[in-house]
């Protein structure tokens, strides 16, 4: 092969390495900023759910029914409905906040995978200051909270057709009603109580 073309070659080389070198360290360089962020993301979200002494891991406390099968009304009740009213940790989508006679309720969604195959919707009342604090988030679509709630209340709801909001949320009609207690009848759940704190979450934070 000619000099010329070993030139070629070693610079092609060259420049394949270089830039090989630089992705590899900008990939490690996002994932470490990316890593830093859920873990102080998620240290926020353990000093919020400390300051209210809130039940963070409640879904341990179902017990297992089955990969895809629902938990029973009791077992929600018993985790969610704590002694001495403490709170709960819940983290959801906002679906809607609602205004009746100067009365406020949050409502939010969550679909679960511990210890069964369920769908969680909550119907929280809350005060004038944190529905405004929701309804600024609404222009974020699929908006998520760290909810503390102390859930007084649990039964099983159906989907009502065409009823409820999207991600983000408005103002509007509740999406669920409940339905008679017969286990097996459907796997979405509807707890009740009162909202005690918000925190927005990032898109980074897991559940």
């Amino acid at each position: 092969m000619r000099p010329e073309r070993w030139g070629v070659v070693l610079l092609a080389a060259l420049l394949a390495s270089g830039f090989l070198y630089y992705s590899l360290r900008s990939e490690r360089s996002s994932g470490a900023r990316r890593d830093a962020d859920e873990r102080a993301a998620g240290n926020e979200l353990a000093s919020f759910a400390s300051a209210h002494n809130a039940v963070v891991k409640w879904t341990a406390a179902l017990p297992p029914r089955g990969r895809f099968s629902a938990p029973l009304v009791t077992d929600l009740v018993n985790a969610l409905v704590r002694p001495n009213q403490r709170p709960v940790l819940l983290q959801m989508q906002l679906s809607q906040v609602i205004e009746r006679e100067g009365s406020f309720s949050a409502h939010f969604s969550a679909y679960y995978l511990t210890n069964g195959l369920f769908s969680l919707q909550t119907d929280l009342s809350c005060t004038a200051e944190q529905a405004t604090r929701l309804r600024q988030s609404t222009t974020t679509a699929g908006a998520r909270f760290a909810v503390i709630a102390r859930i007084t209340d649990v039964s099983r709801g159906l989907q009502q057709a065409g009823e409820g909001a999207g991600a983000g949320g408005s103002e509007g009609r509740a999406s669920s009603a409940t339905s008679p207690e017969l286990e097996g009848a459907s796997d979405v759940f509807v707890a009740r109580g009162t909202c005690v704190d918000l925190l927005e979450l990032p898109r980074t934070v897991s559940q």
